[in-house]
């Protein structure tokens, strides 16, 4: 990101036509605005949601995190992303039983699988996972134990009527265990969102 960013600054500074007299003007009012665009990128709330594939529990915590998020205004300042620890997934669509489950519901799931990078410690602010073996791989990466590194959870930890329990994996059943996921997820999301708005003052 900090590349793609700095290559729209160079390019849109060295593609503006300057005359002797304005050139300091414009340079000053260019690098004003650039300045104001990393600090809000930098400033946004980051979540990242974790489970073992990234095609059915994250996408659709994703999902729902993001139509939370929607429906707060919040879309400018809470960012939102999924990913697996594993790689079996990478760049496929969600299973078409979370689809269905999320446009039940009024919720697209428009994610694509991969997997969760040490990196992500660094990106995101809270990374939440969705049972305890997604936390215990996540918390194995390097990165959780840099300073400033994302804040790992289990989303349950969110969940009033099951505090730090696992949120199952509906893989292997049918749509009820999918119907059932999901209401962990929205009530576990709707707890971490008052959490964040809480903690950042939003």
């Amino acid at each position: 990101m900090c590349y793609v960013i700095f290559y729209t600054i160079v390019k849109y500074l060295v593609t503006t036509e300057y005359n002797f007299f304005n050139i300091k003007a414009h340079f000053i009012e260019k690098i004003n605005l650039f300045i104001e665009i990393f600090i809000f990128y930098y400033h946004m709330v980051k979540v990242l949601f974790v489970c073992l594939g990234n095609i059915c529990r994250s996408p659709l915590a994703e999902g729902i995190f993001k139509h939370l998020v929607d429906e707060a205004g919040l879309a400018n300042i809470i960012d939102v992303d999924s990913a697996g620890t594993s790689g079996w997934h990478i760049g496929e669509r969600p299973d078409p039983r979370s689809i269905d489950v999320g446009l039940e519901h009024g919720i697209v799931l428009n994610s694509f699988g991969r997997k969760a990078i040490n990196h992500d410690f660094a990106e995101f602010d809270y990374i939440i996972a969705m049972d305890r073996n997604n936390y215990l791989d996540m918390k194995a990466m390097p990165g959780s134990r840099k300073n400033g590194a994302a804040k790992l959870f289990l989303m349950r930890d969110f969940d009033d009527l099951g505090h730090g329990q696992d949120v199952p994996d509906p893989y292997y059943g049918g749509e009820d265990g999918f119907t059932h996921v999901f209401e962990l997820l929205d009530r576990s999301c709707r707890n971490l969102l008052q959490e964040i708005r809480k903690t950042h003052h939003l």
